[in-house]
Protein backbone atom coordinates (compact mmCIF):
# COMPACT_ATOMS: atom_id res chain seq x y z
CA UNK A 1 0.00 0.00 0.00
CA UNK A 2 2.89 2.39 0.77
CA UNK A 3 4.40 1.82 -2.70
CA UNK A 4 1.15 2.87 -4.34
CA UNK A 5 0.95 5.98 -2.18
CA UNK A 6 4.56 7.01 -2.94
CA UNK A 7 4.07 6.34 -6.63
CA UNK A 8 0.94 8.48 -6.64
CA UNK A 9 2.75 11.34 -4.84
CA UNK A 10 5.67 11.17 -7.30
CA UNK A 11 3.22 11.22 -10.22
CA UNK A 12 1.48 14.32 -8.85
CA UNK A 13 4.81 16.14 -8.28
CA UNK A 14 6.08 15.32 -11.79
CA UNK A 15 2.77 16.40 -13.35
CA UNK A 16 2.77 19.68 -11.42
CA UNK A 17 6.38 20.34 -12.49
CA UNK A 18 5.58 19.71 -16.17
CA UNK A 19 2.50 21.95 -16.02
CA UNK A 20 4.59 24.73 -14.47
CA UNK A 21 7.38 24.21 -17.00
CA UNK A 22 5.13 24.39 -20.06
CA UNK A 23 3.03 27.31 -18.78
CA UNK A 24 5.86 29.81 -18.23
CA UNK A 25 7.49 31.74 -21.07
CA UNK A 26 11.18 31.20 -21.79
CA UNK A 27 13.72 33.22 -23.77
CA UNK A 28 14.56 31.73 -27.16
CA UNK A 29 17.24 33.00 -29.53
CA UNK A 30 16.14 33.21 -33.16
CA UNK A 31 18.60 33.50 -36.09
CA UNK A 32 17.28 34.82 -39.41
CA UNK A 33 19.47 34.80 -42.49
CA UNK A 34 19.79 34.51 -46.22
CA UNK A 35 22.04 31.91 -47.84
CA UNK A 36 22.46 33.58 -51.21
CA UNK A 37 22.14 36.84 -53.10
CA UNK A 38 18.60 37.75 -54.05
CA UNK A 39 18.18 39.52 -57.41
CA UNK A 40 16.50 42.47 -55.69
CA UNK A 41 18.59 44.14 -52.99
CA UNK A 42 17.51 41.89 -50.14
CA UNK A 43 14.24 40.29 -49.17
CA UNK A 44 11.54 41.87 -47.04
CA UNK A 45 10.44 39.61 -44.20
CA UNK A 46 7.57 39.73 -41.74
CA UNK A 47 7.79 37.01 -39.12
CA UNK A 48 4.82 36.24 -36.87
CA UNK A 49 4.89 33.77 -34.03
CA UNK A 50 1.52 32.92 -32.47
CA UNK A 51 -0.17 35.88 -34.23
CA UNK A 52 2.41 38.37 -32.88
CA UNK A 53 4.90 40.16 -35.17
CA UNK A 54 8.40 39.56 -33.82
CA UNK A 55 10.51 40.60 -36.84
CA UNK A 56 9.84 42.98 -39.72
CA UNK A 57 12.88 44.04 -41.73
CA UNK A 58 14.84 43.51 -44.95
CA UNK A 59 17.39 40.72 -44.98
CA UNK A 60 20.47 41.05 -47.17
CA UNK A 61 23.05 38.39 -47.91
CA UNK A 62 26.07 38.64 -45.63
CA UNK A 63 28.33 35.65 -45.30
CA UNK A 64 28.43 34.42 -41.71
CA UNK A 65 26.05 37.09 -40.44
CA UNK A 66 22.52 36.32 -39.35
CA UNK A 67 20.05 38.66 -37.68
CA UNK A 68 19.51 37.69 -34.05
CA UNK A 69 16.17 38.17 -32.33
CA UNK A 70 15.38 37.26 -28.74
CA UNK A 71 11.75 36.16 -28.26
CA UNK A 72 9.78 34.98 -25.25
CA UNK A 73 7.74 31.88 -26.05
CA UNK A 74 6.16 29.03 -24.19
CA UNK A 75 7.69 25.58 -24.68
CA UNK A 76 5.50 23.31 -26.76
CA UNK A 77 3.80 23.87 -30.11
CA UNK A 78 4.10 27.34 -31.66
CA UNK A 79 2.79 28.62 -34.97
CA UNK A 80 5.34 30.47 -37.13
CA UNK A 81 4.20 32.46 -40.17
CA UNK A 82 6.71 33.88 -42.66
CA UNK A 83 5.55 36.52 -45.15
CA UNK A 84 7.57 38.21 -47.89
CA UNK A 85 5.87 40.38 -50.50
CA UNK A 86 8.99 40.82 -52.62
CA UNK A 87 9.72 37.10 -52.86
CA UNK A 88 6.00 36.19 -52.97
CA UNK A 89 6.27 33.86 -49.99
CA UNK A 90 3.60 33.17 -47.40
CA UNK A 91 4.18 30.00 -45.40
CA UNK A 92 3.01 28.75 -42.06
CA UNK A 93 4.85 26.24 -39.90
CA UNK A 94 4.17 24.56 -36.59
CA UNK A 95 7.26 23.98 -34.48
CA UNK A 96 7.71 22.19 -31.17
CA UNK A 97 10.08 23.87 -28.72
CA UNK A 98 11.73 22.46 -25.64
CA UNK A 99 13.89 24.31 -23.15
CA UNK A 100 17.29 25.68 -24.23
CA UNK A 101 16.63 25.48 -27.96
CA UNK A 102 17.17 28.07 -30.66
CA UNK A 103 15.27 28.71 -33.90
CA UNK A 104 16.97 29.11 -37.30
CA UNK A 105 15.12 30.61 -40.26
CA UNK A 106 16.99 30.55 -43.58
CA UNK A 107 15.97 31.91 -46.98
CA UNK A 108 17.24 30.31 -50.18
CA UNK A 109 17.11 32.39 -53.39
CA UNK A 110 16.09 30.94 -56.74
CA UNK A 111 18.99 29.09 -58.34
CA UNK A 112 19.28 27.79 -61.87
CA UNK A 113 18.65 24.01 -62.16
CA UNK A 114 17.95 23.68 -58.40
CA UNK A 115 14.90 25.77 -57.50
CA UNK A 116 12.76 28.18 -59.48
CA UNK A 117 11.25 30.03 -56.51
CA UNK A 118 12.68 31.21 -53.19
CA UNK A 119 12.40 28.72 -50.33
CA UNK A 120 12.39 28.92 -46.55
CA UNK A 121 13.51 26.44 -43.93
CA UNK A 122 12.78 26.63 -40.23
CA UNK A 123 14.57 24.36 -37.81
CA UNK A 124 15.23 24.12 -34.11
CA UNK A 125 18.30 22.78 -32.38
CA UNK A 126 19.85 22.33 -28.94
CA UNK A 127 23.49 22.82 -29.89
CA UNK A 128 25.09 26.26 -30.19
CA UNK A 129 24.49 27.91 -33.56
CA UNK A 130 27.61 28.66 -35.58
CA UNK A 131 27.66 30.75 -38.74
CA UNK A 132 30.27 28.61 -40.47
Amino acid sequence: MKKNRYGFIVLIVVTAFLIFLFSTKQNYQMYIGCTGIFPENGIDVVLRINEKIVFEDTINYHSFNYSEVNVRLRPGFNRVEVISNGAQIKKEYKIFLLLFQHIIIEFYPPTEFIREHPEITIRTSFNPFYYQ
